[in-house]
């Protein structure tokens, strides 16, 4: 998974929350103009277990880009290593095997 496909998840997750903001909002105004309290005790339910539903999905979307942006710095800290190390061994003119069979010797 690549950096711009974090950020496309990020953007995904921006959007999740703020249609749950404007949800939110509707919701209290629904609330508002509703007089049966039967109505309302319904309508405060269903919010509620979408509410919880998206703070779950969320909260994977968050871990997920956390474990992928973990990853991607891990490969990318690698890949640094192993171009320092190349770029060492052609200043000297040896590669890491020879100077492995070397040390053998």
């Amino acid at each position: 998974m690549s950096n711009k496909n974090i950020a496309s998840l990020q953007d995904e997750c921006r959007t999740l929350e703020q249609c749950m903001h404007n949800l939110t909002q509707a919701q209290e105004a629904l609330e508002q103009v509703l007089e049966a309290p039967l109505a309302k005790i319904t309508l405060f339910g269903k919010f509620e277990d979408i509410s919880r539903e998206n703070n779950s999905i969320l909260k994977q979307a968050h871990e997920t880009i956390r474990h992928l942006r973990t990853d991607w710095d891990d490969k990318g800290s690698v890949t640094s290593k192993r171009t320092n190390k190349s770029a060492r061994s052609q200043k000297t003119g040896k590669s890491i095997s020879s100077c492995r069979s070397n040390v053998s010797k």
